[in-house]
């Protein structure tokens, strides 16, 4: 059980990278958008009756106070794609079925990976969160809307808690 857990956005950005496709050059464009954050309702779980063991040194496993859960949508854009890249649009693929599609690998390089900040109002903390690229595939007859080629991204969310300032 969860509780929904209110904040603010204080700073969301672009990432953008520079994918070598080919002889080409694409600008990807992503961006990590944290849509919920669960806090755990259980604060403590009792450990069973250790027999022998004095009750007052027996234990409760406790979950940590600031321990949350949370969902993203990552965005995808392709830009400054050359036109022999390009192709007639392909009906979009499911989510489920990404990991079936042919890909071939393609080397990028990042050009700005940076922080989105958030703010749990009702404790102060701040999460900082940063979408990174681990790899990119192009789907081998595979075009978006646009014509533009469809990549495949590999990434994950990396975030890190800053607790709030104390008052002196």
């Amino acid at each position: 059980m969860f509780d929904e857990v209110d904040f603010e956005i204080d700073k969301e950005g672009w990432n953008e990278y520079e994918l070598h496709d080919g002889r080409h050059r694409v600008t990807l464009r992503m961006r990590a958008i944290l849509t919920k954050i669960w806090k755990p309702k259980i604060i403590a779980i009792e450990e069973p009756v250790m027999i022998g063991v004095p009750k007052e040194s027996q234990s409760q496993k406790k979950i940590p106070k600031d321990e949350f859960q949370m969902s993203f949508q990552n965005i995808v854009v392709v830009g400054n794609c050359p036109a022999e890249l390009m192709g007639s649009p392909t009906p979009p693929v499911p989510p489920n079925e990404l990991s079936q599609l042919k890909t071939e690998d393609i080397e990028f390089t990042a050009f700005n990976e940076d922080w989105n900040v958030y703010t749990i109002p009702s404790s102060g903390m701040k999460l900082k969160i940063k979408l990174i690229v681990s790899s990119v595939g192009k789907a081998i007859e595979h075009y978006d809307q646009f014509g533009y080629p469809f990549y495949v991204v590999q990434s994950t969310n990396a975030v890190v808690p800053i607790p709030p300032k104390s008052k002196k």
